[in-house]
């Protein structure tokens, strides 16, 4: 018990040390521009979605004017080859892009619990265990290691 007592008294003493910047890795937070970032990556990533999209869909609109001009058998597999192409693209950038502002969004959102909260949400040790670990943490205690 004193020892975890020390612990927490330490960390605090290292946290009120440090820079307002370097605060924020003692927390356990995310920096305030990594949601910034995500975005960003989310705006960009839709952006090369839009455009390979554009792109396919003008090949895609040559490859049917082919259809009427050239042969049918050839100008067909490469309009099926275009549209797939096409749903690839919609499907890898949309996925890789959402995954990106997802990993910064939550990153940047969501702070890591305070401790007292996840130990609340453990399991209580027995009494066997506990007493045991007092005796090991107060071995120079008043009580000596007796509860």
């Amino acid at each position: 018990m004193h020892a975890a007592a020390d612990g927490v008294a330490a960390r605090a003493a290292v946290a009120e040390q440090v820079a307002p910047d370097d605060r924020i890795a003692v927390e356990g937070r995310a920096p305030a521009w990594a949601g910034a970032v995500g975005a960003a990556v989310a705006v960009v990533g839709v952006d090369l979605a839009l455009a390979f999209s554009l792109t396919l869909a003008f090949s895609f609109t040559l490859a049917f004017s082919f259809t009427l001009a050239f042969s049918f058998t050839l100008a067909f597999s490469f309009t099926l080859a275009l549209a797939l192409a096409l749903a690839f693209t919609f499907t890898f950038t949309f996925t890789f892009t959402f995954a990106l502002a997802f990993t910064f969004g939550r990153a940047a959102g969501a702070p890591e619990r305070p401790k007292r909260e996840r130990s609340a949400d453990r399991e209580e040790p027995s009494e066997a265990s506990s007493s045991a670990q007092h005796a090991v943490d107060c071995s120079g205690c008043a009580s000596g290691g007796k509860r």
